[in-house]
């Protein structure tokens, strides 16, 4: 195990010390230690949350788990089909149903 410091969190991820606080509250940054009063981080935490962060499009909701990422031979519009045909990025809805 490799700990390392919020600022040193901070020069890896380019995220402030203010931003990475705010993941930790709720739960949506890398894993982290409580060591007292300290924070600390284990590097291969942080190389593999930077890694879960990878996008393949820029409207795609990250789903890193789909089908698409584990699979790169599955047409990635596929999985966005609504039932219409119509591509949509995940969890949207199209605004006018009939």
């Amino acid at each position: 195990m490799n700990l390392i410091t919020i600022d040193q969190v901070a020069e890896l991820t380019g995220l402030s010390r203010s931003t990475l606080a705010k993941k930790r509250c709720n739960g949506s940054g890398p894993a982290f230690f409580k060591l007292g009063r300290q924070i600390k981080y284990d590097r291969s935490d942080i190389e593999a949350w930077i890694a879960s962060r990878r996008r393949l499009s820029t409207w795609a909701a990250n789903d890193n788990r789909s089908e698409g990422l584990a699979n790169p031979d599955v047409n990635i519009l596929k999985l966005f089909e609504n039932s219409r045909g119509v591509a949509l990025p995940r969890g949207i809805a199209p605004l006018f149903q009939p």
